[in-house]
């Protein structure tokens, strides 16, 4: 099913087409648009709603067809491993800015350092903040991620997609690791996001908060306007 957005397209797939190394075609000229409108994908265990996530981000590409981004895209994958050694900053991807505002500060910063930095001057406030408000007050940005328990890793990960500069963030299972305090604070952090979303999600509370439902199924694609409950409506 062809799905035509009304304001302009951050991510366009065009008779999109995916097959599995040994020959299993997963979609079959899968036409999509997503615009700003924050949309939820669905389906069963298996039926690729990963995969597409994926080919949205720019993480697998088509075996034909095409996928258009006209915006920087942050991708979150189901489940984030830090790697060993890897600080809060690292994880995060705000290490180069953090430490070009250090060498500022110092006075031995560079005409690259400027360049660095951009307009995030206050990245490192900001980081501060998110890490408050995800409830690891504790933490700090030379923290080594890989120390932290899992569902605090799935904070740093989301923290980081937050901080980015992207204009549309991807999301797999976001909720899958959290508690139910990191839940609330996810539910919160999504409803000030004001670029695109697209969250992979069986957590029915996430999806009350979804302003577009896309069924995935071995048939296809159906797209559905509204929250969860409206989809659940209209498919009743």
């Amino acid at each position: 099913m062809t799905h035509v957005s009304r304001t302009p397209a951050l991510v366009s797939l065009n008779q999109t087409t995916f097959q599995f190394a040994n020959g299993e075609t997963i979609f079959n000229d899968l036409n999509l648009q997503f615009d700003h409108t924050h949309t939820a994908i669905v389906g069963r265990n298996g039926v690729g709603k990963s995969v597409l996530a994926k080919l949205i981000a720019g993480h697998l590409q088509p075996t034909a067809g095409s996928v258009v981004s006209s915006v920087c895209v942050h991708y979150v994958a189901q489940t984030f491993a830090a790697t060993p050694g890897q600080t809060v900053a690292e994880a995060t991807g705000t290490a180069g800015v953090l430490a070009a505002l250090d060498r500022l500060d110092q006075g031995l910063g560079t005409a690259a350092d400027f360049d660095t930095i951009g307009d995030c001057w206050d990245l490192r406030e900001r980081l501060r903040q998110r890490l408050d408000e995800a409830g690891l007050s504790g933490i700090a940005a030379t923290h080594p991620a890989a120390n932290l328990s899992g569902g605090q890793q799935a904070r740093i990960a989301l923290i980081g997609a937050f901080l980015s500069r992207a204009q549309l963030l991807v999301l797999d299972e976001p909720s899958n690791h959290l508690d139910s305090a990191g839940r609330q604070w996810l539910m919160n952090s999504l409803q000030t996001w004001r670029g695109g979303l697209i969250v992979v999600s069986h957590d029915r509370q996430l999806l009350e908060h979804m302003q577009r439902i896309i069924e995935l199924t071995p048939m296809g694609v159906t797209v559905f306007s509204g929250n969860y409950s409206a989809f659940a409506e209209q498919r009743r």
